[in-house]
């Protein structure tokens, strides 16, 4: 979680990411960008696991159940 904090997210988006909440296996966090799913599709996907996504939407669903990947707990739906 550690790398991927700072080698992935503060890299890529620098003042544009806060964390707000972390546990012993979540991480929350404020993302200001125009698409963060256009920007996992284009990037690291394969650190996710997407299998909770509509079927319907154009995320292709992977790596269900995977230890060590990050999953986005609403399946797409924006927090607001």
């Amino acid at each position: 979680m550690y790398d991927f904090h700072h080698n992935y997210m503060k890299k890529k988006y620098a003042e544009n990411c806060r964390l707000l909440m972390r546990n012993t296996d979540r991480l929350m966090y404020e993302i200001k960008t125009e698409d963060f799913y256009r920007d996992i599709k284009d990037g690291v996907l394969v650190k996710f696991d997407t299998s909770n996504f509509p079927v319907t939407s154009d995320m292709p669903r992977l790596n269900e159940k995977v230890p060590g990947m990050f999953k986005d707990e609403c399946g797409g739906q924006i927090i607001s």
